[in-house]
Formats: structure tokens, sequence, C-alpha cells
């Protein structure tokens, strides 16, 4: 859609997502600026909701810690850092639609930026934060290895070891008990070991369990259907809004590998690829292309240089990761 085809109060707001870009540009043209906010109370209604929302990032403790610096342009609004060279491929029609795609990622993604983590961290009892790893030695002599923005909780007074998985990733090396089960509770899915070592992964889309050595039974918390079993070198994948399982094979030594700076996928969608890099990724990454998003992939990934894999990640189908001033990442096929 073209800023032609918009209704008036869009094309006002796409206006000002435009400026919020430039202004972090090379060629900023405070004056202009200037002049466009003060046409009507509507443009700046629209700069507000615009300021509103990058406050809003700003504010969140962050996954998002290298949000550009600013400086006083006119009171209220944003705080800007210095001027850095424009790619060129961004020309007019371009930069129109990053405009737009930048206004609906601003608004879309500023509660995702407040909202998440409060009361993960309120809950638990071991977290990471981005990009950040912990392993963390439980009471018993257990070994829960924590991937990056990830979170548990621990209960070992009801008779039983339990650990529930509040967000992201954890590997775990189970210190064998036969009289005090150990279970992992994954938002839904219940992971029931003796002694053993195995991976469990949260994503918006679906629960992950990857068997690397031992046994574990999985079932669904509450279900009263059969428990599934696995064998290592499986992975049991649970779709978080139908429940439906399905096993794939995976090589052992894949499993976790995310312990030494890689992401492994198998069958995966680009959108869930794209959660797990987020957690090793300072900035927020919107991809508007719901066919892209939905692309299957299996590939090995470098999560040292989570730009670098993004660019991996996309490029094979057209797309392009385009880098909004200091704090967020857009890929499109633009």
């Amino acid at each position: 859609m073209t800023s032609d085809n918009l209704s008036s109060e869009d094309r006002i707001r796409e206006e000002a997502a435009a400026w919020l870009l430039e202004l972090n540009g090379p060629h900023c043209r405070d004056d202009a600026f200037e002049r466009w906010l003060m046409t009507s109370p509507q443009h700046m209604d629209a700069w507000a909701d615009i300021q509103a929302m990058w406050g809003m990032l700003e504010a969140a403790e962050p996954h998002y810690q290298r949000l550009t610096t600013p400086r006083a342009v006119l009171p209220g609004a944003p705080d800007l850092k210095p001027h850095a060279r424009r790619r060129p491929g961004w020309q007019k029609s371009g930069f129109r639609i990053a405009a737009g795609t930048v206004a609906a990622a601003i608004l879309g993604l500023a509660a995702f930026a407040v909202v998440p983590g409060f009361m993960i961290r309120w809950q638990a009892d071991y977290k990471t934060s981005t990009a950040e790893s912990r392993s963390v030695t439980l009471e018993d002599g257990s070994i829960v290895q924590l991937g990056a923005d990830s979170a548990i909780r621990v209960d070992f007074s009801a008779g039983e070891r339990h650990v529930e998985l509040l967000a992201g990733e954890a590997f775990f090396t189970v210190t064998h008990n036969t009289a005090r089960p150990f279970v992992v509770d994954a938002q839904g899915l219940d992971v029931r070991v003796v002694g053993t070592e195995f991976d469990v992964k949260l994503d918006d889309l679906a629960t992950r369990v990857s068997l690397a050595s031992g046994a574990v039974n999985a079932s669904l918390s509450g279900d009263a259907g059969p428990t599934q079993a696995l064998v290592p070198g499986e992975q049991l994948t649970v779709e978080r809004r139908t429940g439906k399982m399905s096993i794939e094979r995976i090589a052992t030594d894949d499993i976790g590998i995310w312990r030494s700076g890689r992401l492994f996928v198998v069958n995966a969608s680009v959108a869930e690829v794209i959660e797990s890099i987020q957690r090793y990724h300072p900035a927020w990454i919107s991809v508007p292309d719901r066919d892209l998003s939905q692309t299957r992939v299996t590939g090995i990934y470098d999560l040292s240089d989570p730009d670098q894999a993004l660019v991996a990640l996309v490029s094979p189908f057209g797309g392009k990761v385009h880098h909004i001033a200091g704090f967020g990442r857009v890929i499109a096929r633009f």
C-alpha cells in the first residue's frame, strides 16, 4: 500500500515514522521536521504516539539495551544518536514502505518490549538476560544450563524434584534417583525422568524436548491420554495451539548445541528461528512478511553474530535485514 492509498490518519502516522528514520539518518532536516510538526494538531498527535512507543521501548529493561541515545530537537521530540551514513538502497519508494513498516513495528511491538519479563523475573529462581547463559547446580546435584533470556522456578519440597521452565531454553543433566522423579513443567507439557540428559525449549508456537541420553516420558499436563516415551536422538515437538505431538530424529551431538554458540533447527519456521535468535540480539526483530516468516528451514546458525545469523537465515529466500536506527531489525523482501 502506498501513501496515496492511505487514510489521512494513517498517512500522517506513516510520515511520523518516516521522520523517526529521517532524524536518525545522515541528512537530518531539523527545520523541515519542525515545519511538518507544526502543520496541524494531527501531526503533533501522531508524533506524540510514535514518541510514546519509542519511550516504552527505551523504558523496557530490555532485551533491547542498544537503543538510540537521544538528542533534543523539539520539546517532546526523541533523543537521537549521531548521524550515520544511510544505506544507498533506501530510495524514495522503499523509504515509504520502510516508514510504514517502522510505524507498524513500533506500535505493535511496544507492548512486547514492555510487558515481557516482569512476571517471569518475579517468579523465577534462576534467570538469564539477552545473550547470557548460566549453569545452575540444584540441591540434588543435577545441573541446569540456561540459555539466553531464559528462566526456571525450582521446587523440591513435594516428594519429587520439580522444575518449571518459565521461558527460553534449558539443558538438563539429571542426577539418578529412582525414589524422587525429576519433573520439568514446560508450559503445559510434563517431562518426567529419573536420570538423563535432555534439552527443553519454549517458543510462541511450540514446546520441544530433545533427548541426548537415558529416557524421558512426556505428557500434556493433566492429560489422561497416553504418555510419549523418547529414546536418545529423538525430538518431541508439541504445538502450543493444538497439542499435536510429532517426533523427529536428530543427531545427539546436535542436542543442546546452543551451549557452544550455535543454533540448530530442524523443520522450523523462519519465525521460530528468529524468536530463538531474538534471545541473543539486543534489538527487536520484526518480520512483516507473513509468507517469509512461515517458510520452513533446517540448518545451523551462529549465535555469536546474531545479525549474520539473520542474514544467513533469510537471504536464501530473498529476505533482507534492514537496520532501523540502533534499536530494530526489519526483515523484508525489499
